[in-house]
């Protein structure tokens, strides 16, 4: 019988690549020019057209799908936060329970974010999109060093996705090495964001092939 609770969780990260897909739906929608070394993602959440400045940061913005955006945060977040929580009997324990604990502390950030675009209260949206980026590439750190037991490759490749994203962090928060912020935020962001959608994919296979397997060696009654 496949586990229902893991199906649940694993459905829910692959779901989570609707942050990639809805991006480039709004950012496709945009009415001034948008770039994706110059400009942040959050950008595209601002809910009026217009300059926006944060410190050094300077960006004229229009984004008419700011709501799904910002919604894309918002769901996205709590598809982390759920399969964070539905999908740890399917991990090697108890080395991955606090990857598990960051990736939805990460999801807790990111339905923040939403909640909060950066032109209405940029000092939650910030405070809680720093939390989003830290949390889950830690949560990956962590799982792929956990999983390197018993799955080498898919480890290494989860290991990998945590370690680019803090560096990606690192230059994002302290403006190191001249890399454009769009550039360095994406960096800080996808490849474990894309992660979350290849373990959620991993864990589908995975739990199918598992139930599948078990129902054919079953005895014939």
């Amino acid at each position: 019988m496949t586990d229902k609770q893991v199906v649940l969780g694993a459905a829910c990260w692959t779901l989570a690549i609707a942050f990639f897909v809805d991006q480039a739906i709004v950012q496709a929608a945009t009415t001034l020019p948008y770039s994706l070394s110059g400009n942040l993602i959050s950008d595209l959440g601002i809910t009026v057209c217009g300059p926006f400045t944060n410190g050094g940061y300077h960006a004229d913005v229009c984004s008419p799908l700011h709501g799904l955006m910002d919604g894309t945060f918002v769901v996205v977040g709590l598809l982390q936060v759920i399969g964070a929580i539905t999908t740890r009997k399917a991990w090697p324990l108890p080395h991955a329970y606090p990857g598990l604990a960051f990736l939805a502390a990460g999801g807790v950030g990111l339905a923040l974010a939403g909640l909060a675009p950066e032109n209405v209260n940029l000092s939650l949206h910030g405070n809680a999109a720093s939390l989003g980026i830290d949390a889950v590439n830690i949560g990956m750190i962590i799982l792929g060093a956990a999983l390197l037991r018993v799955n080498p490759w898919l480890g290494t490749i989860t290991l990998f996705a945590g370690i680019i994203g803090i560096v990606g962090a690192i230059i994002f928060f302290h403006s190191l090495g001249g890399i454009p912020i769009g550039t360095a935020e994406r960096i800080a962001v996808y490849p474990s964001l894309a992660m979350v959608v290849v373990l959620g994919m991993y864990l589908l296979w995975k739990t199918t092939r598992t139930a599948h397997d078990a129902e054919k060696a079953a005895p014939v009654r």
